[in-house]
This record gives C-alpha cells, sequence and structure tokens, in this order.
C-alpha cells in the first residue's frame, strides 16, 4: 500500500500533519522508461480521442510543414475539436509549468518524456468537476485492468504518449485531491495536456471524436484493494482530519476519531454494549464474528506502527490503544435486542403458518442458532428457549405444541416428535 498526495508537506505528511499513505517520489516504478522526440514545432495541439473498440487514441499538433498533409485539419480545427470535448477553458503551456500537476510532471520525468513546444491544457476540479486516471499503457498494464474492470468507461475520452495514458472523466460529490496509488496516478486539480503525442503522416485519430467525457462518482469506479484502501484513508482524513495532527510548531497528536472512523469501517466493526464485545463482519459475508479483545488489538496495533515508520520522527510517544477503542465502542455502539426480544424477531423474520407443513421443535432451535449467528440477537440457553417457544408460536401463530410430527428414525421407521402442526420456515429471510 503505497500512495502520495501532492502538498507542500515534507515527504510523508499531509499538510494538515499527518501521514501521507505512500512516497511522493515518483508516479509509476518506471523501468527504462519510453522516450518522446522533441517537437519541430510550437503550435498548438487538439484533442486525442480513444478509438470505438477501446484503444488508446494519439493526439498531437501540427503547422502544415512538419507534418505531411492529415485528414485533421489546420490548427484552428483541431482548438475547436479540443473545446468540443473539454470545454472553452483552453490554457497554451509548457511541460515545464507548475500549473501542470506536481505528479504529472513526475511521471514525464521518470518517462524522459520531453518537448519545449506548447500545448492545450484544461483546468481539472471545479467547477467542470473534470478529472484524469493516469495509467501506464503495456501488456498486462494497469490500463488494461482498470479498463476491464470499469465498463462504464470504455466510452470516455482517453489519450496517450508513449506508455502513459489518461483516462478522463467528471466526478460528482466526493473525490481525492491528486494523488498517486498502487499502478495509477489520480488527477482532479491542476492545469492537464488534453494533447500527448505529435500527429504523424500516417495518425488518424481526429477522425474519432464522437466519444463524450463519462460522469460519475469516485464511488462508482472500481480500483485494485491496494488503491482502494488509499483512497478510503483519503476519504476518511477529508472528513475526521488527519490521523497525525501538527498541534504545535514541534508537537503532534495522533487523531484517534479519525482512526477509530477508519478501522471501524475497515473491519465492518459492531459494539455489543449489552455484553460488552465488538463483532465483526468479513467482505462478501452476511455473517456476523466476534472479536476478541486480543485481535482487537492486533488489528489495532498494526496500524499504529504503519503510522509511527511513516513519522519516525514526529510519531507522539504514549498510549494510543485504549483511546482509540474507546471511541470505537461508541461509534460503532449497538444494543442488541434482549433474548425474549430476539426470541421474537426469530419468530417474526423466519417462521410462518403453512398448511401441510410441520416443524419438530429441534428443527426450530437449529435455524434460531444460525438467526443469532448470522444477526448479533442475543441467544437464549436452549432448554430455556424450549420452555419458551411453546407459548411464543401460540401467541404467534395460535398453534398449539403437539408430540406428533413424524419424521424418520434412525433405522428408517418413522417416529414422532414433538413440534408444530401447519408451521414452516419462510423462503427468505433477513
Amino acid at each position: 500500500m503505497s500512495s502520495s498526495i501532492e502538498t507542500n508537506a515534507t515527504p510523508g505528511q499531509t499538510t494538515g500533519g499527518g501521514p501521507s499513505p505512500g512516497t511522493p517520489d515518483t508516479a509509476f516504478p518506471v523501468a527504462g522508461g519510453s522516450k518522446s522526440g522533441p517537437a519541430t514545432t510550437d503550435d498548438t495541439v487538439g484533442p486525442a480521442v480513444s478509438q470505438a473498440d477501446g484503444g488508446v487514441a494519439s493526439a498531437g499538433r501540427t503547422d502544415g510543414k512538419s507534418v505531411p498533409p492529415t485528414s485533421q485539419g489546420p490548427k484552428d480545427d483541431l482548438t475547436a475539436r479540443a473545446s468540443a470535448i473539454f470545454g472553452d477553458n483552453l490554457v497554451k503551456i509548457g511541460l515545464e509549468d507548475k500549473r501542470i500537476p506536481l505528479l504529472v510532471r513526475q511521471a514525464f520525468q521518470g518517462l524522459e518524456i520531453a518537448d519545449p513546444g506548447e500545448f492545450l491544457s484544461v483546468p481539472c476540479g471545479a467547477p467542470s468537476d473534470l478529472c484524469a486516471v493516469g495509467l501506464l499503457l503495456e501488456e498486462k498494464s494497469s490500463y488494461k485492468e482498470f479498463r476491464n474492470n470499469n465498463p462504464l468507461l470504455h466510452k470516455t475520452v482517453t489519450t496517450s504518449w508513449g506508455e502513459l495514458v489518461f483516462m478522463w472523466l467528471r466526478i460528482t460529490g466526493w473525490r481525492p485531491a491528486n494523488c498517486h496509488v498502487p499502478g495509477a496516478i489520480w488527477i482532479s486539480s491542476g492545469l492537464m495536456p488534453t494533447i500527448v503525442e505529435r500527429v504523424t503522416a500516417d495518425s488518424r485519430w481526429f477522425q474519432n471524436t464522437g466519444n463524450d467525457i463519462v460522469t460519475v462518482q469516485f464511488a462508482d469506479l472500481n480500483w485494485s484493494p491496494e488503491a482502494a484502501e488509499v483512497f478510503q484513508q483519503l476519504r476518511i482524513q477529508d472528513k475526521h482530519g488527519s490521523f497525525v495532527r501538527q498541534i504545535g510548531p514541534r508537537r503532534r497528536a495522533l487523531n484517534y476519531t479519525a482512526i477509530a472512523h477508519y478501522l471501524a469501517e475497515l473491519m465492518s466493526l459492531a459494539y455489543d454494549r449489552n455484553h460488552d464485545h465488538f463483532t465483526f463482519q468479513r467482505p462478501g459475508q452476511s455473517k456476523l464474528e466476534r472479536l476478541l479483545p486480543y485481535d482487537l488489538n492486533q488489528a489495532v496495533s498494526p496500524f499504529l506502527q504503519h503510522l509511527a515508520a511513516r513519522n519516525p520522527d514526529h510519531f507522539p510517544p504514549g498510549e494510543h490503544l485504549k483511546p482509540i477503542v474507546a471511541i470505537l465502542k461508541r461509534i460503532c455502539s449497538v444494543e442488541r435486542p434482549g433474548e425474549s426480544d430476539g426470541l421474537q424477531l426469530y419468530l417474526n423474520d423466519r417462521l410462518e403458518h403453512r398448511d401441510g407443513s410441520d416443524l419438530t421443535t429441534g428443527e426450530i432451535y437449529d435455524r434460531y442458532v444460525e438467526f443469532c449467528k448470522a444477526t448479533g440477537v442475543a441467544m437464549i440457553p436452549k432448554f430455556i428457549f424450549l420452555d419458551k417457544l411453546g407459548n411464543a408460536v401460540r401467541d404467534q401463530f395460535g398453534l398449539a405444541k403437539s408430540h406428533c410430527v413424524k419424521r424418520p428414525h434412525a433405522d428408517g421407521r418413522l417416529t414422532a416428535r414433538c413440534g408444530f402442526k401447519s408451521l414452516g420456515f419462510k423462503s427468505s429471510g433477513a
């Protein structure tokens, strides 16, 4: 898990004093790089748009002299096409312009991309909500994986320069600040070049201008687990403040509230006030599992160690575990239904009056155990459950308990069991 937030703070620190999830050195781990030769003119360039089949389009610039005539048209036509896609707020800048996000300039440098000319650029962020995802284009690349995981972006505008690909989109609602995560750059502010490769004699990309920039919410994008965790941390810190806060010229303190909210969301924690213990939910599972105090400590401690490793000179000393657990109890607190209430919930949710059906008390109890484990309802001991069940079913369904429910014996004979006639399990339950 590594990422970098573009700020003026020291490496490993956000502007608020908290730790950045990664390092600000380079946007991608580049081996060998991809060179782009210097441009021969200083003319403005037009937009590059992805092909209909999802291929990455390239676009560049031409003055009508250094590049043989092609179907892309004169410079003014390129500018008009760029305006039609990105809007009218286009600005001419060079690649070294400080208004280009630092992470993008670092990516260009790492890939040995250089050009002394000027390019049309477009501002990201408000009010247009324009953003870009920077990815590497190579076999089994981050671009192909990200595109495959996000079918809703197949029709969005895509531009490229050598190995570097930008997928353009408009984000409504919350969006993170400029950062890089494993395999990608995220850009939501600053000036971004709209064109990233010179037009050559055989280039025909300007004919594919029918695609639009897709509008989505950031939460609808599918990222790798490592990238998703970084963005989750950024979202929590945007709402509750940095994990490590600077409270004086030389003093920092942990933001227990932000850390607790992050851990609670990451682990899907709930705290049972009735019995003073935590439960958690595994990804993709509906069942709640009990989390012992030791296990909770083992989950919190590595995160604190990670923060300390990111801030070796500024991590505040002291006992941090207890205050974090105290806040977790408060923000995750739920009061589970009592035993009697839980029995009533079970009857309402899992049983129904059904002619021609019957259930034994043992079958009803077995499903009750499953219900309590899945929902966290306080469980009645078996002998108390069986004692209360007769009156509860009679009050709920008007059915009396009897010793006439037939079930196969071990030797194959049907024998009578204690249970209820005209009672069945619902086809689905909460």
